[in-house]
């Protein structure tokens, strides 16, 4: 049994397990573009109604974490 001052099952002690690609386990990758736009296309799919032609337009020209951003 662990005591107070012992480490659980997760490095840090959080208790948290391991397992996802990230280093601390939480499944978050490095954040690199391709991760900014699948975010970003997440989040404009909530925002912006099915069949938007300006909003699909700006995603076309300048990419989904550009407008985000913007």
């Amino acid at each position: 049994a662990a005591g107070p001052g012992d480490a659980g099952p997760g490095v840090d002690g959080s208790g948290a397990r391991g397992g996802g690609p990230g280093v601390d386990g939480s499944g978050a990758r490095d954040g690199g573009p391709e991760d900014r736009e699948l975010l970003g296309r997440v989040f404009l799919a909530r925002v912006l109604e099915p069949g938007d032609e300006a909003g699909g337009r700006w995603v076309r020209e300048h990419g989904a974490a550009e407008v985000v951003r913007r």
